[in-house]
C-alpha cells in the first residue's frame, strides 16, 4: 500500500471563497449533475424496493446466493476494470486525480448491490449511491473539459449528491463528501457546490420522480441531564468500540477470504454458502439484506436480543470480506440501532433514546465522520437537544480505532495523538513543525518518521 498522498501529488486546493464567475459556474454545473444523479438514485431506490420485497416473499432466493455472488465476480473480473476498486478509486481521485472513473461504474455497482440483496446478502446502499454520483459526474466533467484543479471539486460533490440523494438527507452528504477525505486535500471549497448538488439531486428523486422516502420511527431526546449526559458518554465510548469490531471483522474476513481463497471469482460462492450456513443455524432472515425493519423496532424501543448487534457484524464481514458488492453504512446503522437498543436496559435509559443514539454514533465511528453522524441524526431522526448525538459520535469517533470502513491507496489510517500530548497542546494553538506534528485542517496527525 502506498505511502499518504505526498503534498506535491495533492492537486492545489480550491480558494476559500470562489469569484462570482467561479460561482456562477459551479451553479450551473451542479445543477447538470443533480438531474442525472438524482435520476439514478430513484431508479436503483425502486429495484432495490422490488428486490427486497422479491427476498421477503421468495426464502428460497437465498439459495441461490453463491450463484448471484459468483456471477458478479465474473463479470467486474471480467468487464470492471478500474471500478473494480470502487470506494478506494473513489476516494483516490478526489485528493489526487491520475486516472478517470469509468462510466460503467455507474451499472456495475448498481446491478452488483441489488444482486447481493436479491440473495440475502447483508450490504447496505450508501457505497452505491456514491459510486454511481462519480462515474455519472466524471463523464460529464470529462464532457466538458474540466480542469484537474475542478476535479476535486466535481468528485466531492458527486459524492454528497449520491449520497444525500440515497438516503435523503442531502446536508449530511455535503458534510459526508468533506469529512471523508479529510486526509488527503480537503476540498472545504466544495461545501457550497456540495450542499447545492446534493439538496437539488434529493428533490429530483423525490419531487421529480415521486420516490417515497423510509421514515426511520423514533421519539424525542430528553432535556439534557448531567447524570443522562454521563451515561451517553459511557454508551459513546462503547459505541466506539463496536464500530472498531465492526471494522475489523470485515477486515479479518476480508484477509482470510484472499489467503485461502486465490481467484476472486470464487470468494462470494464461498461466502454466499457461508451465509446460507449462518442463516439456517440463527433460524430467522432477520440479519440478511439490509434489515430496516428491525431498526425501526429497536428505536420504538422494543425488545433486542443482546446478540443481534454481534450477529450483524457477522453476516456484514462474510457477505463484504468475501466479494459481495454493497456498503457498509446500513449494515453499520443496524449495528448501531441495536446496540443502543441493548445498551439501555445496562444504563437505565429510554431504549428508543440509546437506538437513536448508536444509529448516529455507530455512523460517525464507522465511517470517521463525526459530523455526518451528527447530521444525519438530525436529518434522519430529528428532536430533542443535540447535545447527545454530539456527545455519543464525537465519543465513538474518537474510540474506533485509526481505520474506518473506507481505505484507498493514498488515504491511510489516522495517526492518533495521545491524550496526554493533545492536553499538552491546547494552550498552544500553534504546534511548530518541529515538535513533529502537523495539522490536516480537522485532525491532528503525528507526522510519520
Amino acid at each position: 500500500m502506498q505511502q499518504s498522498v505526498n503534498r506535491e501529488q495533492r492537486v492545489k486546493p480550491p480558494k476559500k471563497r470562489l469569484p462570482l464567475r467561479a460561482a456562477a459556474r459551479w451553479l450551473l454545473l451542479c445543477t447538470l449533475l443533480a438531474l442525472p444523479i438524482g435520476t439514478a438514485s430513484a431508479l436503483f431506490l425502486v429495484l432495490l424496493g422490488h428486490v427486497t420485497g422479491a427476498f421477503a416473499a421468495h426464502p428460497w432466493l437465498l439459495l441461490l446466493l453463491p450463484i448471484l455472488g459468483f456471477i458478479t465476480a465474473y463479470v467486474y473480473q471480467r468487464y470492471g476494470a478500474a471500478a473494480r476498486q470502487g470506494m478506494a478509486l473513489i476516494l483516490d481521485e478526489a485528493i489526487a486525480p491520475q486516472q478517470p472513473i469509468p462510466l460503467r461504474m455507474t451499472f456495475l455497482i448498481a446491478w452488483g448491490t441489488l444482486m447481493t440483496l436479491l440473495g440475502g446478502g447483508s450490504a447496505g446502499i450508501e457505497a452505491t449511491g456514491v459510486q454511481m454520483a462519480c462515474g455519472l459526474a466524471d463523464a460529464i466533467g470529462r464532457k466538458l473539459r474540466l480542469t484537474p484543479q475542478e476535479r476535486p471539486i466535481l468528485l466531492t460533490t458527486a459524492i454528497a449528491a449520491g449520497f444525500g440523494s440515497i438516503f435523503g438527507t442531502p446536508v449530511a452528504g455535503a458534510i459526508f463528501a468533506v469529512e471523508i477525505i479529510r486526509q488527503g486535500a480537503p476540498c472545504y471549497g466544495a461545501l457550497l457546490p456540495s450542499l447545492l448538488c446534493a439538496v437539488l439531486a434529493d428533490r429530483v428523486t423525490t419531487q421529480l420522480w415521486g420516490i417515497p422516502r423510509h421514515t426511520y420511527a423514533h421519539g424525542p431526546l430528553p432535556p439534557i441531564d448531567a447524570g443522562v449526559w454521563l451515561k451517553v458518554a459511557i454508551a459513546g465510548t462503547l459505541f466506539g468500540l463496536v464500530a472498531r469490531l465492526f471494522v475489523k471483522s470485515v477486515q479479518a474476513v476480508r484477509t482470510f477470504a484472499g489467503q485461502h481463497i486465490a481467484h476472486p471469482v470464487l470468494r462470494p460462492f464461498a461466502g454466499g454458502l457461508i451465509v446460507i450456513l449462518l442463516t439456517l443455524l440463527v433460524g430467522s432472515r432477520t440479519y440478511n439484506g439490509l434489515g430496516t425493519e428491525t431498526v425501526d423496532l429497536a428505536l420504538l424501543g422494543a425488545d433486542i436480543p443482546f446478540f443481534a448487534p454481534f450477529l450483524k457484524i457477522v453476516f456484514t464481514a462474510v457477505t463484504i470480506g468475501f466479494g459481495f458488492i454493497g456498503g457498509e453504512v446500513t449494515p453499520l446503522l443496524f449495528v448501531g440501532a441495536t446496540a443502543g437498543n441493548v445498551l439501555a436496559g445496562l444504563l437505565g435509559l429510554p431504549a428508543g433514546m440509546m437506538a437513536k443514539l448508536g444509529f448516529t454514533a455507530l455512523l460517525a465511528g464507522g465511517t470517521h465522520t463525526p459530523v455526518t453522524g451528527i447530521m444525519i441524526g438530525m436529518e434522519l431522526l430529528g428532536g430533542g437537544t443535540p447535545v447527545y448525538p454530539a456527545t455519543a459520535c464525537i465519543l465513538a469517533y474518537a474510540f474506533s480505532g485509526a481505520r474506518g470502513i473506507y481505505s484507498s491507496s493514498t488515504v491511510q489510517p489516522e495517526e492518533r495523538v495521545p491524550l496526554r500530548l493533545l492536553l499538552n497542546a491546547m494552550p498552544s494553538t500553534d504546534l511548530p513543525e518541529e515538535a513533529g506534528y502537523m495539522s490536516s485542517g480537522q485532525d491532528l496527525h503525528v507526522r510519520e518518521r
